[in-house]
């Protein structure tokens, strides 16, 4: 990506959308899951610099659907809140460089909403944690904008759970968007990514949900799927493959008992790294990748941004979650208290550690104690699934499933 063929390139099509002479500006940068290139404008006063996004091949896994989403989202929220968004310019697919995001350009002197609350270090690789020495007023003034923005975000409804993409023709003008993608996940890409789970599996692209119910057994399946497919480091020992293959027995079976919910926004990348501010104002929302239409319960969680890490860096262990800080709204508390975030929490992280109460028991002893939840097919395939898993353990390989068997593999962990 940073070859001088695809420098030109994108000189050429920023040239090309935007009708005006354009160069390139070094240095580029490299994000999460992106590269952007700086291009000067040479013949727009109004906007002299613009950004030109794309998804890196080693990062994006489903690179079209990703972008197109990532801009159908960040146009549909510049419009209906009041949540600023940079401008995006031009959105689609080149032949030579591939899907790109053509955007308004952020000065670099507008940091993030992270950096700016962190405790100070010189380690840029140092993970952002809250200052505890901050002072009160700046950190409830950037907290208010945050929360602002979240209670926003809150109020968008849409009919299916998916993800936004831009329509036009018949019945529609261009410029209106509907629920027409699948869910571009965190989680879905990290399947892909580290776990080498085959495509073959996952929700086919275009998949939307009427239900709330449909969602979670998919979610549910997911998981069982990265428990199948995922090769190696799946499982630690036997006791351990039995946890995992009893918890997401039972999840799949609660999921499939029926939720009938509202579908609000879920924004699985954002964070307060992505909330640009100046002079302690709020003056842009990036990182729109990950963003769909989900159930409400799942908008209403407990946030992480007063840690600024996700659950899972924040808890050293399941059994530590009553010394996290307090909840930002009653109803985040009621899901806290009555154990709701973790069902929700739970089902959007396949690498996520949750079994309930423990009480005294030990860790390798779990599956004992939900056992007997099972149904007399699911218990009597348990053994041999984790006899199958110990001898894949044995050989560290990457595998690469046939689509028609890895369906195949998956329907026999679902006893329907």
């Amino acid at each position: 990506m940073r070859l001088k063929a695809t420098c030109r390139a994108v000189e050429r099509l920023a040239e090309q959308c935007l009708g005006t002479p354009a160069t390139l500006v070094p240095p580029l940068v490299a994000g999460g899951f992106n590269m952007l290139y700086k291009v000067h404008l040479a013949g727009d006063p109004l906007r002299p610099d613009v950004m030109v996004r794309l998804p890196c091949p080693s990062l994006v896994q489903f690179p079209d659907e990703k972008t197109v989403q990532e801009a159908a989202t960040a146009r549909y929220i510049a419009g209906n809140t009041q949540i600023p968004i940079p401008q995006h310019f031009s959105c689609g697919r080149d032949p030579t460089i591939g899907p790109f995001v053509i955007l308004q350009y952020i000065p670099e002197s507008r940091g993030s909403m992270s950096a700016r609350l962190t405790t100070p270090n010189d380690d840029p690789s140092v993970t952002h944690v809250l200052n505890p020495d901050i002072d009160e007023a700046t950190l409830e003034g950037l907290w208010g904008k945050a929360a602002a923005c979240l209670i926003q975000l809150s109020r968008l409804t849409f009919p299916r759970i998916g993800a936004l993409v831009e329509v036009e023709g018949e019945g529609n003008v261009a410029g209106s968007y509907s629920i027409a993608g699948r869910p571009i996940t965190h989680k879905l890409t990290d399947m892909v990514r580290l776990a080498n789970i085959p495509r073959a599996v996952l929700p086919p692209e275009g998949k939307t949900y009427s239900t709330a119910d449909e969602w979670y057994v998919a979610l549910a399946e997911m998981h069982l799927a990265q428990l199948v497919f995922q090769h190696n480091d799946a499982v630690e020992s036997a006791n351990d493959c039995r946890n995992k293959f009893v918890a997401r027995q039972i999840f799949r079976r609660l999921a499939k008992q029926g939720r009938l919910s509202s579908f609000g926004f879920a924004a699985d990348n954002w964070s307060a790294q992505s909330s640009k501010i100046d002079a302690d104002e709020l003056v842009a929302v990036i990182d729109w990748e990950f963003a769909y239409a989900d159930p409400t319960q799942f908008m209403r969680l407990k946030t992480w941004l007063a840690a600024m890490k996700r659950a899972e860096e924040s808890i050293p262990g399941v059994d530590q979650r009553d010394a996290l800080p307090a909840p930002l709204s009653t109803y985040m508390r009621e899901s806290w208290e009555t154990g709701r975030f973790w069902l929700s929490y739970g089902a959007r992280k396949s690498w996520a550690g949750f079994f309930g109460e423990r009480g005294d028991v030990l860790k390798e002893d779990l599956w004992k104690t939900r056992v007997h939840l099972l149904t007399d097919v699911e218990g009597a395939a348990m053994e041999p699934f984790v006899e199958s898993k110990m001898r894949e353990s044995e050989d560290r390989v990457i595998v690469d499933w046939d689509p028609v068997d890895a369906r195949k593999r998956l329907s026999e962990v679902l006893f329907d």
